[in-house]
C-alpha cells in the first residue's frame, strides 16, 4: 500500500518538477546573445545599412533598407518600391538585440535567434512574446549589411552607397512642443571592409 501510494504521489510531482528550470544555470539564449552582442560591437558599425524584413502582422509589408548613421535609423525605404518611409519604430541591429534581450527577460514562449558567425549581428529573430495572444509573433530577418563612413564636413564627397544617393540626412522628428526638425548636410561613403 506504502509503495503505491508512493508512485502515486511520484506521477503527480513529475509533472511539476519537468516545468521547473534550475534558476542558477546559465541561460543559453542569454549566452549566446552576450556573446553576440559583444561580436558586434567590436566590429564597431555604427553608421551601416541594412536589409530588414519583418514577418507579422506588421504597417510595412515587403523587406526595408534602413539607413543607420550614429546607431539612429535616420531613412526606411521599401525595396520594392523605393518609397521613403516614416516609419521611427524601425529597429538598429542595436535595437535588434535589445529585443532579444527584453524576451529572454520576460521569458518568452518563443524566441529563437540565430546570429551571423563573423559580425555577431542576429540574422533571423523568432519570437512570440506572449502564449495564447494573437497577432504579437514576428520573425525579424537581416540581411545585406553593410558598413559605412561618414565623411567629415568640408571633406570631398562620394555619395553612392549600396541603398542609393544621400545627400542630406534628415534629423530625427520634432516631439510635440518642441522646435522644428532641422535637416544637416553630410555625405556617406562606404567603408573599405
Amino acid at each position: 500500500m506504502l509503495v503505491s501510494r508512493l508512485l502515486c504521489f511520484g506521477f503527480l510531482i513529475a509533472p511539476l518538477a519537468s516545468g521547473c528550470r534550475d534558476v542558477t544555470a546559465p541561460d543559453p539564449n542569454r549566452t549566446a546573445l552576450e556573446a553576440n552582442r559583444q561580436r558586434w560591437a567590436e566590429r564597431g558599425y555604427t553608421n551601416y545599412v541594412f536589409t530588414l524584413r519583418m514577418d507579422c502582422f506588421c504597417a510595412i509589408n515587403g523587406p526595408v533598407n534602413v539607413l543607420v548613421v550614429a546607431d539612429s535609423a535616420r531613412q526606411v525605404t521599401l525595396q520594392a518600391t523605393g518609397a521613403i518611409l516614416d516609419a521611427p519604430w524601425i529597429p538598429t541591429i542595436k535595437k535588434l538585440f535589445d529585443i532579444i534581450d527584453q524576451d529572454i527577460a520576460r521569458h518568452a514562449p518563443v524566441i529563437r535567434v540565430t546570429y551571423d558567425p563573423t559580425l555577431g549581428y542576429p540574422a533571423e529573430i523568432v519570437s512570440d512574446p506572449i502564449a495564447n495572444a494573437i497577432d504579437d509573433e514576428v520573425t525579424y530577418t537581416v540581411t545585406n549589411v553593410v558598413r559605412l563612413a561618414v565623411d567629415p564636413p568640408g571633406a570631398p564627397t562620394n555619395r553612392s552607397v549600396a541603398m542609393g544617393s544621400y545627400g542630406i540626412a534628415p534629423a530625427a522628428p520634432a516631439r510635440r512642443g518642441s522646435a522644428p526638425a532641422v535637416t544637416r548636410p553630410f555625405s556617406i561613403r562606404t567603408a573599405a571592409p
